[in-house]
């Protein structure tokens, strides 16, 4: 995920004064924060220097359905599947309006059937089921085929599809361990096990990451680069400090362990950094980085969001809702699952340019207005 990029403005016309520095934009956006991305004492007047500009215009959160469900994805444009804990819904109009797959499972035991992991490369859907491994639907959930392992307690926090049109999924429970689906195959291949349970993935430059997190057993952070054939070790941990949700952006990889410290590793090294605690994050379910640089991480009974690299934290909470899942970013919107519905909101938009100045400030008020 790039975090930034610059874009030389046409027909647009900076003022620099100083302290005040006025944006000439359109007038119906209200006032909005700049943040210097190059900030060099040695600058001169004609140096560029990056801005990204926050144009805040999110919104507050709608509840899209009254479903428990735990995760959406969308296999393309005006067409989604979000999986709740009794069924695998499909929605043909960017959730406007949801219809039942042909699930076919019930009730499993503990009101449920389906857990959180689901994916698609192509026309294969997969979908993790409670003690019955992985089902996939080549037909858009007409039908469901079971593969992989099962047994009690069997069940995917998350499952990946890879370039190659492999599927990674992790497997809790007397199976436990990450297991290997190849383009074209049903045969799931178990890659490799250890005592606590591999939690998330992520994907960056063809390198897959995978967090192996226990309360009770020793966990870290686990890297391949062969399509997820071998597994390394870059960084580990124990009982309350092992990694659970992680997201890379860029040459890093945050992550966020049971006891909510966020951490970053920095991939070309593999050294790893503190930033900070989530005060009041005691169960993380998902972390992700929207395209404004915001980072969102969902628990138990609130969302937690930081705007500075996960330096300092604020709470975004929805009414009467507890038991946040999933994260996920369509369009401009981020959605969360909860046992109260799917839920969504926008996030702000970023606009991103260059101009010059000798001034290093690394606060700067806009006020914009509309010009010819």
């Amino acid at each position: 995920m790039e975090l930034m990029k610059n874009i030389r403005p046409k027909k647009w016309l900076f003022v620099l004064t100083l302290p005040l520095v006025l944006f000439l934009f359109n007038s119906s956006y209200s006032q909005c924060q700049i943040d210097i991305i190059q900030n060099d004492t040695a600058i001169c007047f004609g140096d560029s220097v990056g801005l990204s500009i926050n144009i805040n215009n999110s919104t507050n959160w709608i509840k899209v359905t009254n479903d428990d469900c735990y995760k959406l994805i969308e296999t393309s444009q005006n067409e989604w599947y979000l999986n709740t804990k009794l069924e695998v819904l499909k929605s043909l109009n960017q959730g406007n309006t949801w219809s039942n797959t042909s699930w076919p499972l019930g009730v499993v035991r503990n009101n449920t059937s389906v857990v959180a992991g689901i994916s698609h490369n192509g026309s294969r859907l997969v979908v993790g089921a409670l003690d019955n491994g992985y089902y996939i639907s080549t037909n858009g959930g007409g039908s469901y085929t079971q593969t992989g392992p099962t047994g009690f307690g069997c069940a995917s926090n998350d499952i990946i599809a890879l370039p190659t049109g492999t599927f990674l999924g992790t497997m809790t429970g007397f199976q436990r361990g990450i297991y290997r689906l190849i383009n074209g195959s049903t045969n799931w291949t178990k890659q490799i096990s250890f005592g606590a349970d591999f939690y998330e993935f992520a994907l960056y430059n063809n390198n897959i990451y995978a967090s192996l997190s226990s309360a009770n057993h020793p966990g870290g952070m686990y890297k391949s680069s062969d399509d997820g054939v071998s597994w390394t070790s870059i960084y580990s941990s124990t009982y309350q400090d092992n990694p659970r949700v992680i997201e890379t952006v860029n040459d890093s990889l945050y992550f966020v362990t049971n006891a909510g410290d966020f951490h970053k590793i920095n991939l070309l090294d593999n050294s790893v950094t503190f930033i900070s605690n989530i005060s009041g994050c005691d169960h993380p379910a998902d972390l992700i980085v929207t395209p404004d640089n915001t980072i969102y991480v969902s628990d138990n009974e609130k969302i937690f969001y930081s705007q500075d690299f996960g330096n300092s934290w604020s709470t975004d909470t929805i009414s009467g809702v507890t038991l946040f899942k999933k994260l996920s970013f369509i369009g401009n919107e981020i959605y969360v699952g909860s046992e109260a519905g799917l839920y969504k909101k926008s996030i702000n938009s970023q606009l991103s340019c260059l101009w010059s100045t000798g001034d290093t400030t690394s606060s700067i008020t806009v006020s914009p207005t509309q010009t010819t």
